[in-house]
């Protein structure tokens, strides 16, 4: 069995929306919802610019209210 020694007393799942009604039905308990997105910047060329441009205008409105913005890697 894969998860024999596994030290948590759940697995966690992260799945689509889709399956959550049948993973439901077997008894998975919902813990919440989660967003995250990754990307090479040379196959989605513009998405990349896309998201440059949304969190370059984040930057320059901190920056206009004196926020000192934190970015993490």
């Amino acid at each position: 069995m894969a998860y024999r020694d596994f030290e948590l007393d759940a697995i966690p799942v992260i799945t689509d929306q889709i399956a959550v009604p049948a993973l439901l039905k077997l008894g998975v308990e919902f813990v919440r919802h989660y967003c995250q997105g990754i990307w090479l910047k040379e196959g989605q060329p513009r998405f990349y610019r896309h998201v440059d441009r949304f969190y370059s205008k984040l930057l320059v409105r901190a920056e206009k209210h004196g926020l000192q913005p934190s970015l993490s890697m």
